[in-house]
């Protein structure tokens, strides 16, 4: 399922999140944003009504260990894009409400420096499913 939003400059398409499993009350959800600006666009902010708490992080790799950390902001270059993706830059959703079952939507808010407000609709699939 291609899944794509389009405002002004920005382009939002692949959006998806991890289900979950068992007990697990978190997940990562992974996108495409592409800026056709000729000026970089900056990723501030992330939430969703369906957690407790929801951040860009980026796994770095330290001492042998990959280990995840909360960024402030992503900087999309200009006329350019960036992919968030597994073991990379992701959107981390901590205290889910209710458990994520495949084929299901959960609904993300994405808020940019310049003020632009994109809420997008990210497809739930199976953990390491093809794109």
């Amino acid at each position: 399922m291609l899944s794509i939003h389009l405002h002004a400059d920005i382009i939002i398409s692949n959006a998806w999140v991890n289900e979950t499993v068992g007990n697990v009350s978190n997940t990562a959800a992974f996108l495409t944003i592409t800026n056709s600006d000729d000026k970089r666009a900056r990723l501030i902010s992330v939430s969703t009504h369906m957690a407790r708490k929801t951040e860009i992080h980026q796994m770095v790799h330290a001492k042998g260990i990959m280990r995840m950390r909360k960024i402030k902001q992503l900087v999309i270059p200009a006329a350019g894009a960036i992919n968030l993706k597994e073991a990379g830059v992701h959107i981390m959703i901590m205290g889910l409400r209710e458990k994520l079952k495949v084929g299901t939507q959960v609904i993300v808010d994405l808020t940019f420096a310049s003020g632009a407000q994109i809420q997008h609709s990210f497809v739930v699939r199976s953990a390491g499913a093809e794109q």
